[in-house]
């Protein structure tokens, strides 16, 4: 059975990941491949870029790109070209990659520090009756070319995991256009509106996996609040310098405005008018954050980078120069952001983090929770900068796509064939004769007992699932043609009782006649 299918061998899998990931040119690949000698001295099959590119192309894709134009009544000629994913896909992508399986969690939980459950630890999204998934959206925008790209995580993979950007964690979701006129918050709004409408409906009532539900989390560029007001409170430009916060700006207020100023007022420029006189910037009528539920459009971003940066020297920087109440407030502030950022949290630190939140609102509002948006500056180099270098500058956007398609589909294989390789050696193992020495007692302690019962009464539902890997695992070892997973899944167990031992002996050689009982 070839493994590498459908590359006829490793060294033409070799070959086609270093081209495609390594972004080697057609012209000089092709230039190399005609070499005489050098396919057959490489002993590949292709024969030139093309050819490699069909058998990457066609690998499955984890999901299908739409694509879609718009258009605006004042200016129908102009049309703007979307490419999309369905958002509800590419997150049961994330959770479906077996490379994450150990790092995927579905069921809610409740973490104790110890025996007692006297002490609760919160750190994650999951400690509770149900999986709540912020799905975290974030836009770049770029300088080479007039588009913008979203991308998308799905928290409910461990932190290590999504950190990491060769790990696939995260998923570009669309490519959009970008208008420099005044029509760019609209064009924004209806094509977020059309790319995020399938969340609505699944932060209600939950997706098809397990108990999750993805909640949309935004974030400030996306408020419709005025240019030069806050994003958080009812202050204008002129009143930002005030010592105290203004009124929490909320999403039922700003979408009462906005539906006020569109039933009262007929055209667009008085629209805009009512809007601005309410500190709400009048560019949008329909809001794609809209119905979603739970989400809570006024948090605010700054770059991860620029606010470690600003954290490292900022109470340095104020020693001396202002009274000592005010270094009190700001060392309560940076208290609370590092306590914030503590990976777990019980009921202690919870107590802490109160603490310094209550020393702050003594003398200011506390600012919202900010998410750092390193990983999606450094995505972006790769998802939207890397891919437009990849084009020949003409109609890029299709070949845009085509080659992120490409560069998933190989990283995708990648960990496939990780995968595989990690548990073969685990099967070797498992059959590599031990110098252990285990014994059983002469008759089990309940004998025959269904398969049924036994995951049951032990707790251990994915029993069958288990046998059938291992026993496929003998099967092929011993010569048998190994299973495809989807083969698997409907084949059945030649068995369906076994026979239940509660211990075993086992002693290792080496140590004599010392045993454990386990």
């Amino acid at each position: 059975m070839n493994k590498y299918a459908p590359f006829t061998s490793e060294i033409d899998w070799r070959v086609a990941q270093w081209a495609v990931v390594d972004g080697v040119g057609h012209n000089s690949l092709d230039r190399l491949l005609a070499i005489p000698g050098v396919v057959e001295k490489l002993g590949i099959s292709f024969h030139n870029t093309r050819a490699i590119h069909q058998t990457v192309d066609s690998i499955p894709a984890h999901t299908k790109w739409k694509t879609q134009y718009l258009s605006f009544p004042d200016a129908p000629d102009d049309k703007h070209f979307i490419q999309y994913h369905d958002p509800l896909k590419a997150i049961k992508t994330l959770l479906g990659n077996l490379a994450h399986n150990d790092h995927t969690v579905y069921k809610p939980c409740k973490i104790f520090s110890d025996h007692s459950r006297t002490n609760r630890i919160y750190n994650k999204m999951w400690s509770e009756g149900a999986t709540l998934a912020p799905v975290i959206i974030a836009t770049d925008k770029t300088q080479l070319m007039q588009f913008s790209g979203s991308k998308s995580t799905y928290p409910g993979i461990s932190n290590a995991i999504r950190r990491k950007p060769s790990e696939q964690a995260w998923v570009l979701i669309g490519y959009l256009s970008k208008e420099k006129s005044s029509r760019i918050q609209r064009l924004f709004h209806n094509s977020m509106r059309i790319i995020l409408e399938p969340l609505k409906e699944a932060g209600k009532k939950g997706m098809e996996v397990r108990k999750v539900h993805p909640v949309l989390a935004c974030y400030c560029l996306v408020t419709c609040a005025k240019y030069g007001t806050c994003p958080k409170c009812h202050r204008s430009a002129d009143d930002l310098n005030l010592k105290t916060p203004g009124e929490r700006c909320t999403q039922t207020w700003t979408l009462g405005i906005i539906e006020d100023a569109k039933a009262s007022l007929s055209s667009l420029h008085q629209f805009h008018s009512k809007c601005q006189a309410s500190d709400v910037s009048g560019m949008v009528q329909h809001p794609f954050w809209k119905g979603y539920p739970y989400t809570n459009i006024h948090l605010a971003i700054i770059s991860g980078k620029e606010r470690k940066d600003m954290t490292c020297i900022l109470l340095g920087c104020l020693i001396g120069k202002v009274p000592l109440k005010v270094l009190v407030v700001y060392h309560s502030l940076l208290d609370f952001i590092y306590i914030a950022q503590y990976p777990s949290h019980d009921d202690i630190t919870l107590g802490y983090l109160q603490d310094t939140l209550d020393t702050f609102h003594k003398h200011k509002d506390i600012p919202d929770i900010q998410y750092n948006t390193e990983a999606f500056e450094h995505l972006h180099i790769d998802l939207a900068k890397d891919a437009w270098r990849a084009t020949n500058k003409r109609d890029e956007r299709p070949q845009m796509v085509a080659w992120l398609i490409r560069q998933e589909k190989i990283a995708l294989f990648h960990q496939y064939l990780e995968r595989q390789e990690r548990e073969e050696q685990e099967l070797e193992s498992d059959l590599r004769p031990s110098s252990q020495t285990i014994s059983l007692t002469k008759y089990p302690s309940r004998q025959g007992q269904t398969l049924q019962d036994i995951m049951h009464t032990h707790h251990c539902p994915g029993l069958v699932d288990d046998l059938k890997v291992f026993l496929n695992k003998c099967q092929s070892r011993a010569g048998s043609t190994l299973l495809s997973r989807r083969e698997l899944e409907f084949s059945n167990i030649p068995f369906y009782k076994l026979d239940v031992f509660h211990a075993f002996k086992f002693a290792l050689e080496e140590l004599g006649d010392d045993t454990k009982i386990v």
